[in-house]
């Protein structure tokens, strides 16, 4: 059963201000790429916390980032 969210946040913080719920109405429009994606950089960035066993964890409010690179990712 799906939850309603954001009246339910209202609900539980009502004796507070009202948080403003972002709304994009006008996202970007596509773009295509200029070349096959074979020949194109990739990054992919996420707030996961992902990391290998053998790198530092990570802490609360850390800003830091831990690379996975290429060879590595290929075989997880």
């Amino acid at each position: 059963m799906p939850v309603a969210y954001i009246p339910r946040t209202r609900d539980l913080y009502s004796d507070f201000i009202p948080y403003r719920w972002v709304e994009n109405d006008d996202a970007p429009a596509f773009a295509p790429l200029p070349k096959p994606l074979a020949q194109c950089r990739v990054a992919l960035i996420s707030s996961g916390g992902i990391m290998y066993r053998d790198q530092p964890r990570f802490h609360r409010e850390d800003p830091s980032y831990r690379r996975i690179p290429k060879m590595r990712a290929a075989t997880i």
